[in-house]
């Protein structure tokens, strides 16, 4: 799979894709993410060690599996922080996404944007990243030094 877009639902068009994966020998990831609000466009690299694309899939797995909503915020972010997500899911129809996206090398956050999400697409959206990601499975992991 090439491409994995995240849409939101209701009045304009804001949405983040997942494009252009390379797979390295060495187990090194990369992809382009990019922010879609109305007309404008943000995109940032996102290159990531084999851990946290494990992560990565993991963070959305683990919101598929508790679609019928949490307490809190659930947050992911990239190796090198240049994408970062934080979902909240406090009634279990929709998961409100709030995306960030930062360009290198001084991490000035390009555009950041909102997207609801209905939670019975959240299952879809972890199948479909499990093969842009190529992995059977995801699993979240706390860096060292990160908070909990």
């Amino acid at each position: 799979m090439q491409r994995v877009v995240v849409s939101s639902e209701g009045p304009g068009y804001s949405a983040l894709e997942f494009h252009t994966p390379v797979f390295s020998t060495d187990g090194y990831f990369s992809c382009v993410a990019t922010l879609i609000e109305d007309s404008e466009e943000s995109s940032t690299d996102v290159e990531m060690i084999e851990p946290y694309r494990y992560d990565m899939l993991g963070f959305f797995e683990e919101m598929a599996a508790e679609a019928a909503g949490w307490v809190g915020t659930k947050k992911w972010q990239s190796e090198l922080a240049t994408l970062s997500v934080a979902a909240v899911n406090a009634d279990g129809h929709t998961v409100s996404f709030e995306v960030g996206a930062r360009r290198p090398p001084d991490l000035e956050e390009s555009l950041g944007l909102v997207l609801n999400l209905p939670t019975v697409e959240l299952e879809e959206l972890a199948r479909k990243l499990r093969a842009f990601l190529d992995l059977p499975h995801g699993e979240r992991f706390q860096p060292v030094g990160a908070e909990p």
